[in-house]
């Protein structure tokens, strides 16, 4: 029996790989009474668990097995030698598959890709080609990445930018097929859907001005998520018709910065970090959003709203080109300046383009057709 690997353990990872476990699942179950049988096995790796494993239940996919990876306060060494240790044993359990499909740029992404080509075994990179100019930037994800399309014997590049990226690092032409985004497959699915926020908080938002804030990197933590917190409160402070809401992510240094500084001002809401529909209903009702997050940057072209990065570097520049994404980093008084341009209307977003450039929501299915045509063979 031909099997297909699908790893995933991250919020945006479940985001971006939930399209295509379905997608397969479905034309598994379809072809069972007319094709050679063949199976997908979905690994939740648990970089993220308890972040994660709502997502699951919101796009009904339950794995087909587990690892068991995080500790508290382990190194970036310590997790990537505990994945690979537990996944060179998932490999030795599931020894000739025919495809491993890994997910973006995270350490279990890359430790799973290094592991399958360690088995002989051949790996999909799904969203493949994003590119800074610096390795460290972000960090660890960008050196991730490259490190995967060394291995990848098939490149899901989102848009036709990505695909050039990897042209220029000599990967084979034959192997790059531009997709879109799978993120934009969830995304708009869950825009389609009717929602009511879960938690009376968000619901008390309807109708109210509101700017969404995100901000957990690795590379902003500490002295740049200090300035960005500043940034927020003036920001408060001068505009105290708007509700800032801030999702705090559950890495104790994130919360630690966010909570001290912004938990005393009276129109910044402070919550736990959202589920996803929750999350998307706050995009939808934002009037700008400010974030480091790389989802949200390919997200909010389809909501055409403004984004402001709070990064020095994007991998993602085909929003910045689109219009909605603008590079901040994380000076306060570039922050505060671009921020109320926007919140004064002195600023207007101007759309170049009229559809999302992350894709139009038929990623997975481009993705299904070409790999069970690969294995196939």
């Amino acid at each position: 029996m031909k099997t297909i690997l699908v790893f995933a353990g991250t919020r945006p990872e479940i985001i971006k790989m939930a399209p295509i476990v379905r997608e397969l699942r479905a034309r598994e179950r379809a072809a069972r009474s007319t094709y050679p049988v063949w199976h997908s096995h979905f690994c939740f790796s648990r970089q993220h668990d308890s972040l994660a494993r709502p997502f699951l239940d919101y796009f009904e996919i339950e794995p087909d097995s587990e690892l068991d990876l995080m500790e508290s306060g382990q190194s970036l060494g310590q997790l990537r030698s505990r994945a690979a240790a537990q996944l060179d044993i998932f490999f030795q359990e599931h020894a000739g598959a025919s495809a491993a499909l890994v997910q973006g740029d995270t350490t279990t992404a890359f430790a799973a890709a290094l592991s399958a080509f360690d088995h002989k075994i051949p790996v999909g990179h799904v969203e493949a080609g994003l590119r800074t100019s610096d390795i460290r930037e972000p960090f660890p994800e960008e050196l991730n990445r490259r490190l995967i399309s060394r291995i990848a014997k098939w490149h899901y590049a989102p848009t036709p930018r990505a695909r050039e990226a990897l042209l220029e690092e000599k990967v084979a032409p034959e192997s790059i097929l531009v997709t879109g985004n799978t993120g934009i497959d969830s995304f708009l699915e869950t825009v389609s859907r009717p929602h009511k926020p879960s938690l009376p908080a968000l619901a008390a938002l309807q109708g109210k001005r509101v700017v969404l804030v995100t901000a957990h990197r690795r590379e902003n933590i500490g002295a740049a998520l200090e300035r960005i917190s500043t940034a927020v409160v003036q920001l408060a402070s001068e505009f105290n018709d708007v509700l800032f809401v801030v999702p705090v992510h559950k890495n104790p240094d994130v919360a630690a910065i966010l909570e001290k500084k912004l938990s005393h001002v009276a129109n910044i809401l402070l919550t736990a970090p959202l589920d996803y529909p929750d999350l998307v209903w706050v995009m939808k009702i934002a009037e700008l959003i400010m974030t480091d997050s790389g989802g949200i940057q390919e997200e909010a072209p389809s909501l055409r709203k403004p984004v402001l990065l709070l990064r020095n570097e994007t991998e993602r520049p085909e929003a910045v080109e689109y219009g909605t994404s603008f590079l901040v980093g994380s000076d306060s008084a570039r922050i505060v300046a671009m921020a109320r341009d926007w919140l004064t209307g002195k600023r207007k977003i101007d759309i170049k383009g009229t559809a999302n450039p992350y894709g139009d929501g038929h990623a997975a299915k481009k993705i299904g057709d070409h790999l069970l045509a690969q294995i196939s063979h």
